[in-house]
C-alpha cells in the first residue's frame, strides 16, 4: 500500500526535480517495501491461491517480473542510467496497480453471478476459475497499457 500511495510522487517529474534528495530516501523506502511486497505476493500466491492454479501461474509471472523490473530499475541507477531506472520503475508501478484492478474484475465477476442467480438472495462468488481469469486480466492489461505508455511517451523510448 505505502509503495502504490508513494509512487505517484516519485514518478511526478516536478517532485524530483524540486526534491531531489527526499525522491532518493524516498525511494529507497518505497523499493525496500515494493521488495518485501513482491516476494511475499509470489510466496502467498503460490501457496495459498484462492483461485487455483490459474490465479498461481499469474501470480508467479506478474510477481516475478514485479520483482525483476524493482532490481533492473535499482540497478541501472546505480549506473546512473536514469532513463531505463525510470523505464523498469513504470513497469513495476503498472504490475502494482494491476493488483487493485484484479479487485473490479473479481466484482465485475461477482455481479454477473448474481445476475444469473436471481439477485442477492442467491449471492454466491463466482468460482475458483473467474479469480485466476481476473489476475490475469488485470495484470496482462496493466502491463500491455505501461508498455503503451513508455513507447508512446516522448523521453521515454529506449
Amino acid at each position: 500500500m505505502v509503495y502504490l500511495l508513494g509512487a505517484p510522487l516519485q514518478l511526478s517529474r516536478r517532485f524530483r526535480t524540486k526534491h531531489y534528495t527526499v525522491h532518493r530516501r524516498l525511494g529507497r523506502v518505497l523499493l525496500s517495501g515494493a521488495l518485501l511486497s513482491g516476494v511475499l505476493a509470489l510466496v502467498f500466491g503460490l501457496l495459498h491461491s484462492w483461485g487455483g492454479a490459474l490465479e498461481a501461474c499469474a501470480a508467479l509471472v506478474f510477481g516475478a517480473w514485479f520483482v525483476t523490473c524493482l532490481v533492473l530499475a535499482f540497478r541501472a541507477i546505480r549506473r546512473d542510467d536514469v532513463l531505463h531506472h525510470r523505464r523498469w520503475m513504470i513497469r513495476a508501478f503498472a504490475v502494482g496497480v494491476g493488483i487493485g484492478t484484479i479487485r473490479i474484475w473479481v466484482g465485475l465477476f461477482t455481479a454477473i453471478t448474481i445476475g444469473r442467480n436471481g439477485g442477492p438472495e442467491g449471492l454466491t462468488l463466482p468460482d475458483h476459475d473467474a479469480f485466476g481469469v481476473a489476475f490475469w486480466l488485470a495484470f496482462v492489461i496493466h502491463v500491455a497499457l505501461g508498455e503503451l505508455w513508455l513507447e508512446r511517451t516522448p523521453g521515454l523510448r529506449g
